[in-house]
């Protein structure tokens, strides 16, 4: 599975760790899991690292995406996402669905950097890219061999 994610109800901060090529519908098939983890909070603040993936992306995807957002706002859930990338198109795709959603729960943005990322969420800096790489570290772990590969043939 290219997504991974681990919840901080102490950070109140949901990481998710995106590898090789992640669709619209595998994603939110993860946030739906999410949404029934337990220890999930209305309110918590989200990263979504796709540092090492890539985007699979129709523009059908754009109109589930918003419709997943609506979701997450009906359930109560208003969510700050901090969205960290090195793709420049992953850029024009958040402005795509800021402006196709003006409804949106949505308060999200893209960064470079981790360090951005978390300043812009506003949370204990240390203890956030603490979290965030210990996150990164068990996903690598528990999948060395898909990311290895992965890495190679993109590289």
């Amino acid at each position: 599975m290219p997504v991974h994610y681990d919840i901080s109800t102490n950070l109140n901060l949901v990481v998710y760790i995106c590898t090789k090529t992640v669709s619209a519908a595998t994603f939110f098939q993860a946030g739906d899991k999410v949404a029934l983890d337990p220890r999930l909070q209305p309110k918590m603040n989200i990263i979504i690292d796709f540092y090492l993936a890539e985007l699979e992306l129709a523009a059908s995807d754009l109109r589930f995406a918003i419709e997943k957002m609506k979701e997450t706002r009906q359930r109560g859930h208003e969510v700050r996402t901090a969205v960290l990338t090195k793709s420049t198109s992953m850029k024009f795709l958040g402005d795509a669905i800021k402006f196709m959603s003006h409804e949106s729960p949505f308060d999200f943005s893209i960064f470079n950097t981790e360090k951005d990322a978390v300043r812009w969420l506003g949370i204990s800096e240390e203890d956030a890219l603490l979290f965030w790489t210990k996150t990164r570290k068990f996903t690598f772990k528990q999948h060395s061999t898909e990311i290895e590969s992965y890495l190679s043939s993109a590289g």
